[in-house]
Formats: C-alpha cells, structure tokens, sequence
C-alpha cells in the first residue's frame, strides 16, 4: 500500500522506500507592520504557498536507487502530482531541495543507510 506518491515516485514500505515523518506548513497569509508610537498592524497579503518536508531512511542499494529516482524526478524541472494514501489529489508541488546523507558505507561504496530529506513547494499556476 502507498503512503504518498509523487508524480510517479511511490512512498510505500512495500517499495522500500516509507518516510518516517512529514511536516506540512502553511501561512494565514497575514504580514505585521511596524507603526511608531502606536501597536504595529496586521495586513494580509495573501497566503503564502504551502510546503512539505519528507524524512526518509532507506537501505542499501535499493535505498541508492530510489534517491537517483527522486533526483531525476526533480531534474525534469516539472511540477509533480501529489498524492495521498486515500487517493486525495494534494496538487501540483516542485522539489524544491534534496538532501541526502550516506552513512555505514561498506568497501563497494554502498551505503548501508541513506537519510533523505525531501522538501516540496506547493506549485499554482493561475496563468
């Protein structure tokens, strides 16, 4: 069973490839502005675009694999469909970083363990 899909990247323990925390932020849209001698104002502006960061730890080559998988997924410099485990269609998002550490390598190169953080940004296009 899935956990997330991006575009066609699938977050599954099935896949080897689960996360192990998602954080999802978004803004009221609401911007503070200073005024002298008197308490600041709040003005919105608008809401900001909403972004997720995805924490990882996958294994061995399969876990190499999957981060070369996201990374040519973030190299088509695409928007990618974001969905949930109950089918729920969360939009379009763009990678906005990829970060990813090897540890316990052994003498091959393989890395025992890959910690991967993930960080999409929601993606409108009102044009």
């Amino acid at each position: 069973m899935q956990m997330l899909t991006l575009g066609g990247f699938v977050f599954s323990v099935s896949e080897k490839t689960p996360y192990h925390g998602l954080t999802r932020t978004s803004g009221g849209g609401f911007q503070t502005v200073p005024i002298f001698g008197a308490k600041p104002l709040s003005f919105n502006t608008g809401q900001p675009l909403e972004n997720i960061k995805i924490t990882c730890e996958w294994y061995y080559q399969e876990g190499m694999q999957s981060v070369d998988d996201l990374r040519a997924l973030q190299n088509t410099q695409q928007p990618q469909l974001l969905t949930d485990s109950l089918g729920n269609n969360l939009g379009q998002w763009i990678i906005k970083t990829l970060s990813e550490k090897q540890k316990n390598l052994i003498d091959d190169g393989t890395a025992l363990v890959n910690q991967v953080d993930i960080e999409l940004e929601e993606f409108i296009n009102n044009a």
